[in-house]
């Protein structure tokens, strides 16, 4: 079993954890209930959100909550990728 990394080392690593997310919620494999104390506060987060015209992340738009929700997703991505091995 590998020891999972508590922090993210690059601005192209969560780059990516942020692409992975975006991905995830176009598949339809990441949902919101609307039952969850708080998901309009997350609703918000990824609708002020901005990419820069170089097809990166304005990192000024994303919020502690966004960087979160794409670090958790990325890691879940992470998990399965690693099953299949």
């Amino acid at each position: 079993m590998k020891a999972k990394r508590a922090h993210i080392e690059s601005r192209k690593e969560f780059e990516r954890n942020l692409n992975i997310l975006i991905e995830r919620m176009r598949e339809g494999k990441i949902h919101f209930s609307r039952g969850i104390e708080g998901i309009h506060k997350t609703e918000i987060s990824l609708l002020r959100a901005r990419g820069l015209p170089n097809k990166r992340f304005d990192f000024n738009t994303v919020n502690e909550m966004l960087r979160l929700l794409a670090n958790t997703s990325a890691q879940f991505d992470n998990d399965e990728y690693e099953k299949k091995e």
